[in-house]
């Protein structure tokens, strides 16, 4: 599954032409950071992007670069642009930019500020399934006696693998840290609470 968006190609050859010849480009930006977590739909800001990357990650295209408007390097999902526009401005090129180093050690793309080390128990059922993807390059992976897998990875941002996890329902327990197993604990009683009325 993607990503289905039918003006991504003009948008993504924007943004390619961009990246390759070093120019700014002028974007109207549907972004939910700005609209809130309580906003249903996204708030529509312009924004002047030296773009450096074009990425394509979990069923989605993104491009990462320098917004003058947030005055610092960061990622735009392309089906959110709403228009936009290549500029006769051109930008510095950053050498010195990693895409490595810019994601860090976030699950998957969005960082916190602070890493955890997270410790999961899955069962035997789905074990070798989890053990056979490289999920996180921090991950261990160890098969005990009762062919059930403890997961250790090492994550800024507890967030986006609390979602992972609870994809594997009563299949995997969190051992560790506390607070992630609260995250889930929380999410699994507001779900209980829906589905108590039906």
């Amino acid at each position: 599954a993607t990503s289905d968006d039918q003006s991504l190609d003009e948008k993504f050859r924007s943004l390619r032409m961009a990246v390759e010849r070093q120019r700014k480009v002028l974007m109207e930006y549907e972004s939910l950071f700005e609209a809130g977590n309580d906003h249903p739909m996204g708030k529509m800001i312009e924004i002047v992007l030296s773009p450096y990357r074009l990425v394509f990650i979990h069923r989605a295209w993104y491009v990462l670069g320098y917004s003058d408007y947030h005055k610092e390097v960061r990622t735009f999902k392309i089906s959110r642009i709403n228009s936009i526009r290549i500029l006769e401005e051109m930008f510095a090129a950053r050498p010195d930019f990693s895409l490595e180093e810019y994601l860090g050690d976030a699950w998957v793309m969005i960082r916190e500020g602070k890493r955890y080390n997270v410790e999961l128990l899955f069962s035997r059922k789905v074990a070798r399934n989890v053990a056979e993807v490289n999920w996180h390059r921090t991950q261990e992976c160890e098969f005990l006696e009762d062919g059930s897998l403890r997961y250790q990875v090492t994550v800024d941002g507890l967030s986006e693998i609390s979602w992972w996890i609870l994809g594997y329902g009563d299949r995997v327990t969190v051992l560790k840290p506390v607070k992630l197993a609260q995250m889930i604990n929380l999410t699994a009683a507001n779900i209980m609470k829906i589905y108590t009325k039906v």
